[in-house]
């Protein structure tokens, strides 16, 4: 089977570094991806996709990368389920970033 996902677009916020309980590094971080077409207001359209980058990936996506940056990403998609304290199912799928390119300057959303 394959499954391969590229994405271009923009850190909607600085990418958070945290560890697993096994000390392996994992960053998570939002992309706002422009989707080239306006609303009837005339307003642009973006999807707003997860990402999650993993060992020196993650590292470097952090020490790079701040909310604006313009960023290529490509990966897996990888759907995932949790509940919360109210017993609430969510699901939502993510890209698993397995390599990224720094494509332009520090810019704001």
């Amino acid at each position: 089977m394959l499954n391969v996902v590229a994405i271009m677009g923009r850190l909607a916020a600085d990418p958070q570094l945290r560890q697993t309980t096994t000390g392996k590094n994992v960053a998570s971080f939002r992309i706002a991806c422009d989707r080239g077409r306006r609303d009837a207001n005339g307003q642009s359209q973006a999807d707003w996709l997860d990402v999650v980058a993993w060992d020196r990936t993650a590292e470097f996506v952090c020490k790079y990368f701040q909310k604006g940056s313009l960023i290529a990403i490509d990966g897996r998609l990888q759907s995932r389920s949790y509940q919360d304290k109210n017993c609430l199912l969510y699901t939502s799928d993510a890209a698993d970033e397995e390599d990224s390119v720094d494509l332009g300057g520090r810019r704001n959303i």
